[in-house]
């Protein structure tokens, strides 16, 4: 709107869903779109934000697709499977740290007991 003479292809990404704009996707169609739009994210740096994911006849006031779906349900989407990946990435670490701590308490136990098989034969030897 600010750039009428520009053309949106040069400066957007389209996505295009299977289907008809007089029906909603289905709940895969949503997921995945809010997973492509964590990728754009991730990628690209597009945040998911409503004002940077903008509907086709938002841009171009002749067209009515995309019909029923909803921007809005494909952000919050998208935005919950972001904090799930933060929470599950902190998790893993959390579970890494704990394994590496594992390990080492094994490690000292090993050492320990070399120790202690060392002191042994130092007795039976000497």
């Amino acid at each position: 709107k600010d750039f009428p003479n520009l053309n949106p292809n040069f400066i957007s990404i389209g996505v295009e869903n299977e289907g008809y704009g007089n029906f909603e996707i289905d709940e895969q169609q949503y997921l995945l779109n809010a997973e492509l739009a964590l990728k754009f994210y991730d990628e690209w740096g597009i945040k998911l934000e409503r004002k940077y994911h903008l509907r086709h006849n938002e841009i171009n006031g002749n067209k009515t697709c995309p019909g029923k779906i909803s921007v809005e349900k494909i952000l919050v989407l998208a935005l919950q499977l972001k904090k799930d990946r933060e929470l599950m990435a902190k998790l893993e670490e959390e579970k890494n740290n704990q394994e590496l701590e594992r390990k080492v308490g094994l490690y000292e136990k090993i050492l320990a007991l070399w120790k202690k098989v060392i002191e042994l034969n130092n007795q039976l030897w000497h």
